[in-house]
């Protein structure tokens, strides 16, 4: 589905979703999120009755011109963010789904759909080389500012607890280009950086709405 970037928006979740505590029964963690642009709506959602930690979540997809798309795929922990975007900068509508595991790591993932072929084809992402998995251990924070999918966490030592890091933030930036994350900026101080949050407040808008639009988000 071909976008008009001059009303380009991405659009961050407003829902987040409703898991149990740990500890808790978590057999129930029907929750969604929703992005939209002009002329599109998504939704992604947790269907009923499945647990927080393991699962599946579903995709829907509604244009203007009647084009409905639906789909699912398997979940290694919550949902976390929901983008529509065009990540490849080549007018195209591609849709972003991260999740977050269960368990003290957090560990992030995150899911591209191109539309390809009037269909959305799921494009495996590169995950991080062996030189930037050092110091990481999780706590993944994604986001989109315009048009481009980055990617922060702590860096941690030896000596840190698993909750709590003391070191730098990494941040990378994924070159589809290349097929890869890309170094963005180092040494970075957690209490400075806007990722320091991590996923505790879902993610957050990336590019401003025009004038009359509305950014619905947990900035």
């Amino acid at each position: 589905m071909r976008l008009d970037r001059r009303l380009f928006l991405a659009v961050m979740p407003f829902a987040l979703l409703a898991c149990s505590a740990i500890g808790q029964d978590e057999s129930s963690c029907a929750g969604q999120l929703e992005a939209r642009i002009v002329g599109v709506r998504a939704e992604v959602s947790v269907p009923r009755g499945e647990a927080c930690s393991v699962g599946t979540y579903q995709v829907a997809v509604w244009f203007e011109d009647g084009t409905v798309r639906r789909f699912s795929r398997e979940r290694d922990g919550q949902l976390a963010g929901l983008w529509l975007v065009d990540l490849a900068h080549d007018g195209v509508l591609d849709l972003l789904i991260s999740t977050t595991s269960a368990g003290s790591g957090s560990y992030g993932a995150v899911a591209l759909f191109q539309w390809i072929g009037n269909e959305f084809a799921e494009r495996k992402l590169a995950p991080l080389d062996s030189t930037q998995r050092t110091g990481y251990a999780g706590h993944d924070f994604f986001e989109v500012v315009e048009g481009e999918l980055y990617r922060s966490f702590p860096l941690y030592t030896d000596d840190d607890p698993n909750c709590c890091s003391v070191g730098e933030l990494a941040r990378f930036r994924y070159s589809l280009e290349h097929d890869r994350w890309v170094e963005t900026a180092t040494n970075l101080p957690a209490d400075e950086d806007a990722t320091a949050d991590g996923q505790a407040g879902g993610a957050r808008a990336g590019l401003s709405p025009p004038p009359g639009e509305v950014s619905h988000g947990n900035a």
